[in-house]
């Protein structure tokens, strides 16, 4: 429970609103809700306090990742985010928000053998070099007939 003016009210947990503003671009938007006052865009987490939202120049300060974020009365947050993609955005673009609930991070669990037991060898690819092109000592023209 906070209070917001004379009122009291509860937040509604583990939940936050998004709407998407798409972008075509040469990447995917990664985005994951870490809590309702935390969402991570492209591993840059940003937190917002449990009461309100005040930050009146988000769209510069996060560059341009979040181009509005609010907090109603009853403790919901949403937020209005650029996502960028890669093919299409016909299935997420519908212009209303999004319910999303937190993203269990995945932990990828460390083999129980130690290091010194491992035996397997350890392949170490050696780095080539790839030397520059070497232009023709005379141009390549066209047969005079032309290309046929």
């Amino acid at each position: 429970m906070f209070s917001y003016g004379n009122r009291k009210m509860e937040i509604k947990e583990n939940i936050m609103f998004i709407k998407f503003s798409p972008c075509k671009s040469n990447i995917d938007t990664i985005l994951r809700v870490k809590d309702e006052n935390t969402i991570i865009i492209n591993g840059e987490e940003y937190e917002f306090d449990t009461t309100s939202v005040i930050w009146p120049d988000i769209r510069s300060q996060t560059s341009g990742a979040i181009l509005e974020a609010k907090r109603e009365p009853d403790g919901l947050m949403y937020i209005t985010m650029i996502r960028k993609y890669l093919s299409s955005c016909v299935e997420w673009d519908t212009g209303t928000y999004w319910s999303i609930e937190p993203t269990l991070e995945v932990v990828e669990p460390t083999p129980d053998i130690p290091p010194e037991e491992n035996t397997d060898p350890i392949i170490e690819e050696p780095i080539v070099e790839i030397p520059p092109a070497i232009p023709p000592e005379e141009p390549i023209l066209p047969p005079e007939e032309g290309i046929i």
